[in-house]
């Protein structure tokens, strides 16, 4: 990532973060309802997640500019934030939120592991159909 310019016109808000199936999209669902915050468009940015576990080789010159226009739909007068899980997990997303927006508010969302765990399963079921029962998954993908 290229060295940071702010422009000091734009800011962040808070960000959100947490563990995958941590409730963020629901958190994000509530707080976009209230007419003093705004979230960024898509929720998950990545913006300061490592390029190469999480973002396309072909974004890989993103600026500022280009988080900033994920913005451009909400008002002046209104909050803004964003919420990427992957943060969480990025050893080198801290030191670059902190770069870009050393004020930021961070909200951490996380969930029993067993249940983000059943989650996880039921929502890898809904787009990859599997016969395997919970067990049989945890017994086949041992890493989960």
């Amino acid at each position: 990532m290229p060295h940071c310019k702010q422009d000091t016109k734009f800011n962040v808000d808070f960000i959100g973060i947490g563990s995958a199936r941590s409730g963020t999209t629901w958190l994000a669902k509530v707080l976009q309802e209230h007419p003093e915050i705004c979230i960024s468009t898509p929720k998950e940015l990545d913006f300061f997640s490592s390029r190469t576990l999480y973002l396309p080789t072909s974004n890989s010159e993103m600026s500022l500019d280009w988080y900033q226009s994920k913005f451009n739909h909400c008002h002046t007068h209104q909050l803004k934030g964003e919420f990427s899980p992957s943060y969480f997990v990025d050893p080198e997303a801290p030191k670059l939120i902190k770069e870009y927006f050393p004020n930021v508010k961070l909200i951490l969302c996380l969930r029993n592991p067993v249940d983000a765990l059943i989650s996880h399963y039921q929502n890898i079921k809904i787009y990859h159909p599997m016969e395997w029962s919970f067990e049989e998954f945890l017994l086949h993908r041992p890493d989960f």
